[in-house]
């Protein structure tokens, strides 16, 4: 593997890109998780196993 050297301002970049995909990705899991919500009501008794992405 080679590497490659970035200047701190890439290394800002590409640090904030990465957050920024992520965020995205938790807000995707959350919105559909409100909508199985939503789609079986009758599942509202039972224990929801977040994921926090911790």
């Amino acid at each position: 593997m080679s590497t490659i050297d970035l200047t701190d301002e890439e290394k800002d970049f590409v640090l904030r890109a990465c957050t920024a995909w992520h965020e995205k990705v938790f807000t995707d899991i959350q919105v559909m998780n409100a909508v199985k919500k939503k789609l079986n009501p009758k599942q509202k008794g039972k224990p929801q196993i977040e994921d926090d992405g911790e």
